[in-house]
C-alpha cells in the first residue's frame, strides 16, 4: 500500500499531527493520578506510598506544565518566519551569527563596566 502512494506523500509526518494525544497529555494525566495518590496516601498515613507519589506527581505535573504553556516549535517558527518577511529580510539569521552578535554584545557591554569601574 505504501509503494501506491506518491513520493512526496512520504515524507516525515509529525508524531503531533498523527497522535491526537501529546506527551503534554500523558504527563498530565500521569501527574493527576500521582497526585490523587499522594492525597489518599497523605490521608490514610501511608508514607512510602506518600513520598512516592508526591515525588512521581512532581516530576510528572511540573514538564506537564512546562509543555503545556511553550509555544509549538512549528507554529513558532512559522509566525518568526512571517514577521522576518514583513520586515523585508526571509532568512532567518544563522545560529553562529546570532551567538557572534552575542559575544559582541557581551564583549562591549564587559568593556563598559570595567571603564565605569575604572572611574569609580
Amino acid at each position: 500500500a505504501a509503494d501506491a502512494m506518491p513520493a512526496d506523500s512520504q515524507q516525515a509526518v509529525s508524531p503531533s499531527k498523527t497522535n491526537p494525544f501529546s506527551l503534554k497529555h500523558y504527563l498530565l494525566a500521569a501527574g493527576a493520578a500521582a497526585a490523587v495518590a499522594t492525597t489518599i496516601a497523605y490521608q490514610r498515613g501511608a508514607n512510602r506510598v506518600f513520598k512516592a507519589s508526591y515525588v512521581t506527581s512532581w516530576l510528572t505535573l511540573g514538564p506537564a506544565f512546562i509543555l503545556w504553556v511553550s509555544p509549538d516549535p512549528e507554529e513558532f517558527e512559522k509566525k518568526l518566519r512571517a514577521s522576518r518577511a514583513a520586515a523585508g529580510s526571509e532568512e532567518l539569521p544563522s545560529t553562529d551569527a546570532s551567538l557572534q552578535a552575542l559575544k559582541e554584545a557581551a564583549a562591549a557591554g564587559a568593556a563598559a563596566a570595567a571603564s565605569d569601574n575604572k572611574s569609580k
